[in-house]
Order: structure tokens, then C-alpha cells, then sequence
């Protein structure tokens, strides 16, 4: 189950790098994913495509460091929308990151 959401491989990888650290950046990526995830929602009732663009490139990189590859792909989807100034199909990509975020939320907490 797990593996549909995170790459497990990429992840132990990370951990074996990071070692004592693990923990902590797990709990930053978490943190600053929560942040990042009230701005996206904000920006989009806004209208603010560039604050979209940029938000969710940030989120995309994060996520894709922490193996979340579904997540990261979602994010690439909104950037790419919002690049085009597309917001009205960005609404709709909105519950899929958040439905794909709390899953990886729940893996992530385990492994902290």
C-alpha cells in the first residue's frame, strides 16, 4: 500500500543518509507541507497564478525528496497549469493532492 505513495527505496535511502536526521526532516517536510497546502488553497481562491506556480514547484521538489513521486507528480500537473494561467483546471486537481498528501502524511508519521 505504502509503495503506491512513497518510494520505500528512495526513502531508505534517505534515511541511511541522513541517519540521526531522519526523523527531523520528515517532520520539517510535514510542517512545511501543511503551510504550503493552506497557501496553495489561498492562492487558488485568489486567483493568484503565480503564487501557484511557484508554491507548487516548491511542494513538487519536496515531495519528490521524500519519494512521495505521486504527490510530486500532482504538484507538476498544478505548476504547469498555473504557468499557463489555467486556474479554473487547477480547482479540481485540489482534492487529489490533499486525499495523496494525507496518505503520505500517515506513512511519513510512522517512520518518524
Amino acid at each position: 500500500m505504502s509503495d503506491l505513495h512513497l518510494d520505500m527505496e528512495a526513502l531508505a535511502e534517505l534515511e541511511d543518509i541522513m541517519e540521526d536526521d531522519f526523523g527531523t526532516l520528515l517532520e520539517t517536510y510535514l510542517e512545511d507541507a501543511e503551510s504550503k497546502l493552506k497557501l496553495i488553497s489561498d492562492a487558488l481562491g485568489a486567483g493568484d497564478a503565480e503564487a501557484l506556480r511557484e508554491l507548487a514547484h516548491s511542494f513538487k521538489g519536496a515531495s519528490c525528496n521524500v519519494g512521495a513521486l505521486p504527490l510530486s507528480r500532482l504538484c507538476e500537473d498544478v505548476e504547469q497549469l498555473a504557468r499557463l494561467d489555467n486556474i479554473i483546471d487547477i480547482t479540481p486537481l485540489l482534492p487529489g493532492i490533499l486525499s495523496e498528501y494525507s496518505q503520505v502524511k500517515k506513512i511519513l508519521q510512522e517512520k518518524i
